[in-house]
C-alpha cells in the first residue's frame, strides 16, 4: 500500500463502503412506493440519464476490486490509470468524489475542482443495442475529470477519441492535485525513451511507487504491426518487474543482445490486471516493446500521520524538542 499500512487502507475501505451506503439510502425511493422497483431507474442529479442503484453497486465493486475500473474502447486511458492508483490507496476519498459529481456535477479530486460541462453530464451510456459503452461509474468518475480539464473541448461521448487523450502533463498534474509526489516523467511524444527508462521505471515501482507507461496500444495488442506503430496512445500501470527471458530486468546493465528475448511483466489496463503475454496470448520482444515505450511517470504517495516515520519524529520531538538545526536532515 505504499506511504500506508494495512490497517490505515482497511479503514479508508471501510469508511468508502459507509458513504456508498449512506448514498444508497439517499436515493432509494420511500418503502411505501407501490413499485419498489423503480429504484433502479432513479437517476442522480448531477447526471440525469444514469441511474442511483447502478452507481451504487458499480462503487462497490471499484472499492472491493479497483481493477475494475475499465475505460473499455473509450480514450480515457489516462483517467484510468490515476483514479486506479488512487484508489488503491484512498478509496474513500475517491468514492466521495464521485457522489459529489454525480449528486451535484461538481466535485473534488485533492485541491481540482471537477466541474464538467453539459454535455458530458447527460450522456446515456446505453448504445441503441442495449449494451454499455462505459459504465455508469467510470463515466461519471474519468469522463467528468477529462471534460473538466478540456477547456473548450467537449467530451460527451465514449466514442470521441479526441477529447480522450491525456498528454503526460495532464498526468502529473493529477497525481499532484491528489496529493502524490511526483518522482518521475520521463516522457517524450516523438521518439522512444529506451531500455534506461523502462530500468528507471522499474526501480520506482520497486520503492513502491505508482508507474505509469506511455506506449502504443500495439505493442500488447493482437495487431500484427506489433512494434511498428510507435506513435503513444496509451498509458497503463506497471504492476510488476519486468522479466527478460525469465530474469530480471535488473540482471541487464543495458539493452545490447536483447532485442529478440522476450519481456513480459503485469500492467493494469481495460479493467484488469494481466501479464502483456497474456492479453492476446502474444510474446513481446524487447524490441518490439521498447518501440512502442515512450516513457513513464512515477508518483509517491506520501505516508500518513501514523506511518513509522511519523512515528519516530514524534518520539524525537517528545524526548528532544523541535530544534530546526538537529532536524535539517530529516
Amino acid at each position: 500500500m505504499g506511504g500506508l499500512s494495512r490497517r490505515e487502507y482497511e479503514q479508508y475501505k471501510a469508511d468508502a463502503k459507509k458513504r456508498i451506503w449512506d448514498f444508497k439510502r439517499r436515493h432509494s425511493l420511500k418503502k411505501t412506493d407501490p413499485d419498489p422497483d423503480k429504484q433502479e431507474y432513479q437517476p442522480v442529479p448531477g447526471f440525469p440519464n444514469l441511474l442511483s442503484l447502478n452507481i451504487a453497486e458499480e462503487l462497490e465493486d471499484r472499492v472491493n476490486d479497483p481493477e475494475s475500473i475499465n475505460q473499455k474502447d473509450s480514450s480515457l486511458c489516462g483517467a484510468a490509470s490515476v483514479m486506479f492508483c488512487w484508489l488503491r490507496k484512498r478509496p474513500d476519498l475517491y468514492v466521495q468524489y464521485v457522489i459529489n459529481v454525480c449528486e451535484t456535477g461538481v466535485g473534488k479530486m485533492g485541491d481540482l475542482l471537477v466541474t464538467p460541462k453539459a454535455g458530458c453530464r447527460y450522456y446515456n451510456n446505453k448504445r441503441p443495442d442495449g449494451k454499455l459503452a462505459i459504465s455508469a461509474v467510470d463515466w461519471i468518475a474519468l469522463a467528468a475529470l477529462r471534460d473538466s480539464e478540456n477547456g473548450h473541448m467537449r467530451y460527451d461521448s465514449a466514442d470521441d477519441q479526441v477529447a480522450g487523450i491525456t498528454m503526460p502533463s495532464k498526468i502529473a498534474k493529477w497525481f499532484k492535485n491528489i496529493g502524490y509526489y511526483v518522482t518521475g516523467n520521463e516522457t517524450n511524444l516523438l521518439f522512444n525513451k529506451g531500455f534506461s527508462a523502462l530500468r528507471e521505471a522499474a526501480a520506482h515501482l520497486k520503492y513502491r511507487e505508482s508507474v505509469c507507461l506511455f506506449i502504443n496500444a500495439n505493442v500488447i495488442s493482437e495487431a500484427k504491426d506489433r512494434g511498428q506503430n510507435v506513435t503513444p496512445n496509451h498509458w497503463v500501470v506497471m504492476m510488476s518487474e519486468p522479466m527478460i527471458d525469465g530474469q530480471s530486468i535488473f540482471t541487464f546493465p543495458d539493452a545490447a543482445g536483447l532485442d529478440k528475448k522476450t519481456i513480459n511483466f503485469k500492467i493494469f489496463t481495460w479493467g484488469g490486471v494481466s501479464y502483456i503475454k497474456n492479453l492476446y496470448k502474444q510474446t513481446v520482444t524487447v524490441k518490439e516493446f521498447l518501440s512502442c515505450f515512450r516513457g513513464f511517470i512515477s508518483a509517491e504517495y506520501p505516508s500518513s500521520p501514523s506511518s513509522f516515520e511519523f512515528k519516530v519524529f514524534s518520539w524525537w520531538i517528545q524526548h528532544h524538542g523541535y530544534n530546526h538545526n538537529h532536524l535539517l536532515g530529516w
